[in-house]
């Protein structure tokens, strides 16, 4: 990042807002960092210990953010006129509202289409290939190219590990005769890289999120972004897939 900015400079490129609307603020009228982290920390612990209805866990978010930073909540309305505690929060939750429906679609949409691939006689095919590389191929090498594809197609790590683990690299271990049990660390560990490969591809829903938040086109935003997520976890990938096939020792196999 620091090279492609001083790139950017010798060209003679800055700093440009673009079509976001910029705003003066008094910086030091925020809350603390410490205090923004309440309602975040109060979401996890709420939802992932405490195992609450994820919809409670959000009120609690949400209320917890009233309580620390209502004080914080702009004074006056988008006409100048100033406005009390109350108007200002229904201003603000007016304001989630309505960036809340694009930002779901942006996210869910990808889910859909996974669903809707998976579901089809073409991706049977596409497990069948899988079944035809084990024959050449080492099932570590298997298990980086099933990965990366399957993530490709899904857009979701999660989505990518559930898939790959159980209908196909197990399967073909089974075949072949190799002890999962052995080779379990090798494989979630090349799985688990390769699935943080080709899931920021450009349809990938957080990357589309995050152009749409900041008002960038694919062509302007999306190069850096496919380098650092795409590019060297891709490369990191293959090293450890080929280290996985030359020094298996590394992963207590052998």
């Amino acid at each position: 990042m620091p090279r492609a900015i001083q790139k950017a400079q010798a060209r003679g490129e800055h700093f440009d807002a673009g079509t976001c609307e910029m705003t003066e603020r008094d910086t030091e009228f925020l809350p603390h960092w410490l205090v923004s982290l309440l309602p975040l920390l109060a979401v996890f612990v709420s939802y992932s210990i405490l195992h609450l209805d994820i919809f409670w866990a959000l009120m609690i978010g949400i209320g917890i953010t009233v309580v620390f930073m209502g004080k914080y909540l702009p004074k006056q309305d988008f006409r100048g006129n100033r406005i009390n505690v109350l108007q200002s929060l229904v201003q603000s939750l007016n304001m989630g509202a309505s960036q809340y429906p694009n930002a779901m679609l942006n996210v869910i949409t990808p889910s859909g289409l996974a669903a809707v691939i998976t579901s089809t006689a073409a991706f049977g095919l596409v497990i069948g290939m899988f079944y035809g590389l084990s024959a050449a191929l080492p099932i570590a090498a298997v298990a980086l190219i099933a990965t990366c594809v399957i993530v490709g197609i899904t857009s979701s790590p999660p989505a990518a590990l559930m898939i790959v683990i159980p209908n196909i690299i197990v399967p073909i271990a089974l075949q072949a005769g190799t002890d999962m049990g052995v080779h379990a660390a090798m494989i979630t560990r090349i799985a688990a890289i390769a699935a943080s490969t080709f899931e920021s591809l450009p349809f990938n829903g957080m990357c589309v999120m995050l152009m749409g938040v900041s008002h960038c086109t694919i062509k302007e935003s999306y190069k850096p972004m496919g380098v650092i997520s795409v590019g060297f976890t891709l490369i990191g990938a293959i090293v450890c897939t080929i280290l996985a096939i030359l020094v298996p020792e590394m992963f207590g196999i052998g």
